[in-house]
């Protein structure tokens, strides 16, 4: 069987943001009394989740009372941090991607940061994605994704998951 599609994370995979991720939900909590390097090594443990549940859970875990906007000011400032950052790919990301495609395989981009900001990115840096979807559509990074990428392609889930 061949492979017709391709799906790769982003951050960490594609583009090297955990430091500037790590450093800006620092800088964004230490004003609650969280200390910076606790943070970061809080981030790096816990990237896999949702942003505002990790604002949630490291504000709880310091005793911090907090409402549902103070979540969605913080999650909001960090993207408008991170995404004025000069961003670097990772060696060979760009040629691999364009072996990829030369071999006729779909590229899907899935990822827990923003939609509009990460396709500018990749157009920037000339990354020619046939979807990208970030978690800021109606559901978050994962399992709906895949769902996501084999109705966009007109396949049934399984057909899309056997071939990528």
């Amino acid at each position: 069987m061949k492979t017709k599609f391709f799906i790769s994370d982003v951050d960490g995979t594609l583009v090297d943001r955990m430091p500037i991720y790590a450093q800006t939900f620092a800088e964004l909590v230490a004003p609650f009394g969280v200390k910076p390097e606790i943070a970061k090594k809080y981030y790096y443990e816990s990237a896999l989740g949702s942003l505002s549940g990790e604002f949630a859970e490291i504000l709880s875990k310091h005793n911090v009372t907090f409402i549902e906007s103070d979540l969605e000011r913080l999650y909001w400032e960090f993207f408008e941090k991170v995404e004025k950052e000069n961003i670097k790919l990772f060696p060979g990301v760009k040629e691999t991607l364009q072996t990829l495609k030369r071999e006729g395989l779909k590229l899907c981009a899935t990822s827990g940061s923003r939609t509009a900001p990460l396709e500018t990115l990749f157009a920037k840096k000339g990354l020619f994605f046939d979807v990208v979807l970030g978690s800021d559509r109606e559901f978050a990074k994962g399992d709906a994704h895949i769902t996501f990428f084999a109705r966009f392609f007109g396949v049934v889930r399984e057909e899309f998951c056997r071939n990528a």
